[in-house]
């Protein structure tokens, strides 16, 4: 647009955005004044997955969402946004900063 690359695809079939030299399968760049990242969204909900700014790296919600991690199509942990950590449940109600559900183990290090 306006004579400005927007999108590449190279040769070795990696995609720029933001980036004429894609490095990655998937290379985004943001600007100095703009979030860098992605974002996935249904429509309705603003979530952003993954970015980075300055020197720090992000991955979570700039909405009022929890981030929930999954394995075998199963929910594992969950963190609300008022971070707290739920293992082994969906529903962290206790109002502690970490709830599990089933039996843990802490082992001295040594």
């Amino acid at each position: 647009t306006d004579d400005t690359t927007r999108v590449t695809i190279t040769s070795a079939g990696n995609v720029g955005i933001g980036t004429a030299a894609p490095g990655y399968p998937l290379d985004i760049v943001g600007f100095a004044n703009s979030s860098s990242g992605f974002r996935v969204t249904d429509g309705t909900i603003d979530n952003r997955v993954s970015w980075s700014s300055g020197n720090i790296g992000f991955f979570g919600t700039i909405s009022n969402h929890p981030i929930a991690f999954n394995t075998n199509s199963a929910e594992r942990l969950r963190i609300t946004s008022a971070g707290n950590v739920g293992i082994g449940t969906t529903s962290i109600t206790s109002g502690y900063k970490l709830e599990v559900s089933g039996s843990i183990l802490s082992k001295v290090a040594s």
